[in-house]
């Protein structure tokens, strides 16, 4: 039996770690010290315990913008749970603290939302095991949430909920914060970026009897270690989660961000090895404590995946997937890079220094993905998939009645009414935009201000905002920033002195007590010279990133009353600062450099040596013929900072052509070019440069061009049946018994589908002998009628048609091919060993000749 104080929840042992950080934290709050301390005298013996591990796990941002009370609620709860709650008695004490009682999931805003998910599912799941009862969760979660893409910034657990949507960010951050409501542990895993294709995904592990297992959030399966992602994840070159206690982990950790130490789960998910780098300094003797970083390619930039010191040998071993990673070193201002093929080299050396970068010239690099091997092999009979995709229809049903009820339009229709007619159809759409959220902004567009103002405020902020803004801080914005509307034309005032928004922080009132906190003197001084904030700053915050989580920002309240705040805040509180004074200010979108309005441009107000305040160098970017170039998807720029490669955020992840000019400060830059293949691999170039003050260079893009054996996947397909024109059902894999199969879910009569119909109808002789069959699979035979599908059937011999659902087999065999779901036309081809050996999702330009090449090589 493990010794505790008393009769109290944690063990001596575990206190004793706890004690020590709490007071080391309570020592940092300030004014908040007092609030803190109250609390405290409110608790039992348990509930203070609580209190004091969440004290001494969180975020320094977290004790500086939340009420004690707030955390109190989230004390009371665990204690509740390690009573009383369903699992009660079951969790070790580790577990439980980190993986129940702990508030913070991510990087999500906070509310006191667990009793009131506990009161929404505690008769739900009485009397199941522990696992039926994560299934039975996760159906719930279903009905309340689904999936939709959204900002960075990630929305609290319960704005989720009153919302129906999130991004997997989001839907896990909701999940996990449900699981914990009930007594049940579990954290968010994530693969920070994929190798095989771009972007990234996030999911939930749940602690069941023992066992840590996963599932999709809000995406129900029958068993758990299933998913969508579990093919996806085993060709992954790492998984993270993270742990905020202080007391440490056993898991084998790859590095911290901030706080968070990250742990490495690949092995739950895909087959690993090691990979041991070796640095040297320049003189060839072991670098130790230097820093490392592992990137993969992803969209056309390296991304970290994983970051750790070497040890008095200068080494360091990660394990890892079979796939390709740029590792780069640096120590004391020295810097080394090198490309390793993890598959077939399984150690490196880098010597500080030296790197295999030319510059001035291209240079090709082969990013190779590892294989589809997953470890987890979940069989589910025909009957579990049946009963699962049943219940999956009534969560979606459900979900969507709720989604229904949201708009109220008499609240709507009596908002809108308080403002001029051609605001009106605007204000209701964005009461449409802001879902649960809709009384807020109505209360706000009832305030009486000036219309004009409250509409440039609301269509000022992004559509995420809608969802969780209020109509006080609306209305606090929009009243302080009234004043300076008339001395600066529209085009500044609005984006960067009236919106609140400076980068993803949550957004809250900060003018009144900003103008409050500072002094008269300080605020003339400031509007003077404007780069007197960022030094005031600079001396009012102290930075200690292990303090901090992520990318959370500090409100400028929280941030100058405790005396803490990240760089990343540090520039938000001085942009809230100017903005403030009515002075236009704004985080610069491509390096998040604070800027100020000066002599008709914005210019630099951070100082950095033998930096000037304007970018007066640059490059200028060539449009060439028959070439899009898409930024992040196939190109980007980064600017060495003397460390690492920070890419510069010319568009968002969806990409958007940049061309011309692109305005740069002087220093080195790599671009990279990345050409993405069906089977996951990446044909790059890259083309490194130096640019001094004032200079302008023209670059021309280049890119790795690849054959079509280099295109060609083997993914095993899971056979699932189509109906013939007769009704009868037919299996896929009867189809392709003879010959490879071209496979096309159409949409009849929109664009992209149009384009792949006529292209294949100007290629039909072509395609009259094939040497696979042809199969246009539709929703119902009335498709036939389609213009340009009868044109195309009219030129073609030996078509055949068979009739699907759309559904979630669809979905899947998309997913399988790592295509996005829902995307038409869907392009499949599947051999006689059913593997998918190419495939495309949509329209892209040359997709038939393609087709033909594959099949005819």
């Amino acid at each position: 039996m493990k010794e505790r104080w008393g009769n109290d929840m944690f063990t001596q042992k575990f206190m004793q770690e706890i004690e020590r950080s709490f007071e080391a934290q309570l020592n940092r709050l300030g004014e908040r010290r007092t609030e803190v301390e109250t609390a405290l005298s409110k608790c039992s013996d348990d509930e203070a315990e609580a209190l004091k591990c969440l004290y001494a796990s969180m975020p320094v941002s977290d004790a500086a913008d939340y009420e004690a009370e707030l955390f109190l609620s989230y004390a009371k709860h665990g204690v509740f749970l390690w009573e009383a709650g369903p699992f009660a008695g079951t969790i070790p004490e580790e577990v439980f603290a980190g993986y129940i009682l702990h508030h913070r999931v991510n990087n999500e805003d906070l509310t006191p939302c667990r009793p009131f998910f506990y009161e929404k599912l505690h008769k739900r799941i009485e009397g199941l095991s522990m696992e039926k009862a994560i299934l039975e969760i996760n159906y719930w979660c279903a009905e309340e949430a689904t999936y939709r893409t959204t900002d960075d910034r990630t929305a609290s657990a319960e704005c989720v909920y009153r919302s129906a949507y999130g991004r997997c960010g989001e839907e896990s951050t909701f999940a996990v914060s449900v699981f914990r409501s009930v007594g049940i542990p579990a954290r968010q895993v994530y693969v920070p970026l994929w190798s095989h294709c771009d972007d990234n995904h996030a999911w939930v592990e749940v602690w069941s009897d023992g066992m840590w297992k996963f599932l999709g959030a809000c995406e129900p399966e029958e068993v758990l270690n299933k998913g969508w992602f579990t093919n996806a994840s085993s060709r992954a070159m790492m998984v993270h989660s993270r742990w905020l206690l202080p007391v440490r982990p056993k898991e084998e950790l790859v590095g911290r961000t901030g706080m968070a130490l990250v742990a490495n789960q690949l092995k739950t998910y895909a087959k690993t090895t090691n990979v041991e780098v070796t640095v040297l300094n320049a003189d060839g003797t072991p670098a130790s404590g230097a820093e490392i970083r592992f990137e993969v390619l992803n969209y056309a930039e390296f991304g970290e995946i994983a970051c750790a010191r070497t040890d008095a040998k200068g080494k360091k071993v990660l394990e890892t997937g079979f796939g390709t990673l740029q590792v780069t070193a640096y120590k004391d201002g020295a810097y080394a890079e090198q490309l390793v093929d993890v598959a077939k080299q399984h150690s490196c050396i880098l010597r500080l220094g030296q790197t295999d970068c030319q510059l001035d010239v291209w240079t090709e690099m082969i990013v190779t993905a590892p294989k589809d091997s997953p470890v987890n092999r979940c069989v589910q009979s025909e009957e579990e998939i049946l009963f699962g995709r049943e219940k999956s229809k009534k969560a979606t049903k459900k979900r969507m009645a709720k989604e229904a009820a949201f708009y109220d339009e008499e609240v709507a229709v009596k908002a809108a009414e308080c403002m001029p007619e051609r605001f009106r159809a605007r204000a209701v759409e964005i009461m449409k935009f802001a879902c649960g959220n809709q009384r807020e902004i109505a209360k706000f567009l009832e305030k009486e201000m000036e219309p004009a103002l409250k509409m440039e405020l609301l269509n000022s902020l992004r559509e995420k905002d809608y969802l969780d803004i209020t109509a006080d801080s609306l209305e606090e914005h929009c009243r302080q920033a009234a004043v300076f509307a008339g001395k600066w034309d529209k085009e500044l005032f609005v984006p960067y002195i009236l919106c609140p928004r400076v980068d993803n922080e949550m957004i809250r009132p900060f003018r009144r007590f900003l103008l409050s906190w500072l002094s008269e003197g300080e605020r003339q001084k400031m509007a003077e010279e404007p780069k007197y904030v960022w030094e005031f700053v600079c001396a009012h915050l102290k930075s200690d990133e292990q303090l901090e989580y992520g990318n959370l920002i500090t409100s400028a309240q929280g941030a100058l009353t405790t005396g803490y705040g990240s760089a990343l805040t540090k520039r938000v509180v001085s942009v809230q600062i100017l903005r403030t004074l009515g002075i236009p200010a704004r985080l610069n979108p491509s390096d998040r450099i604070l800027e100020v309005w000066k002599d008709g441009a914005f210019v630099a107000l951070e100082e950095y040596e033998g930096q000037s305040e304007a970018r007066t160098a640059g490059i200028v970017v060539e449009q060439q013929e028959g070439k899009t170039w898409t930024y992040y998807q196939n190109w980007t720029i980064a600017k060495f900072d003397g460390t690492k490669y920070q890419t510069l955020r010319l568009s968002d992840e969806n990409g958007l052509p940049v061309y011309g000019e692109i305005p740069l400060f002087p220093g080195q830059y790599k671009i990279l070019t990345a050409n993405r293949l069906p089977n996951g691999n990446v044909f790059a170039k890259q083309f490194v440069f130096v640019l001094k003050e004032g200079e302008k260079r023209h670059i021309v893009l280049e890119q790795k061009e690849a054959d079509v054996k280099d295109m060609l996947e083997e993914n095993a397909i899971t056979d699932f049946t189509v109906q013939k024109e007769d009704g009868t059902p037919c299996y896929l894999s009867e189809l392709v018994k003879e010959k490879k199969g071209l496979f096309l879910w159409l949409e009849e009569g929109k664009e992209p589908t149009e384009h792949i119909l006529n292209e294949i109808r100007q290629r039909s002789e072509a395609y009259n002998q094939l040497p696979a069959n042809l199969y246009f699979v539709v929703r119902d035979m009335e498709v036939k009628k389609d213009p340009t599908l009868a044109k195309t059937l009219a030129e073609l011999e030996h078509a055949q048609f068979f009739v699907d659902d759309f559904g979630a087999d669809m979905d899947a065999l998309a997913r399988r091919m790592y295509l996005e779901p829902g995307k038409l036309p869907l392009i499949v081809i599947v051999d006689q060993e059913m593997r998918g050996i190419y495939s495309v999702a949509g329209y892209n330009v040359g997709s038939a000749d393609m087709i033909l090449k594959i099949l005819n090589r």
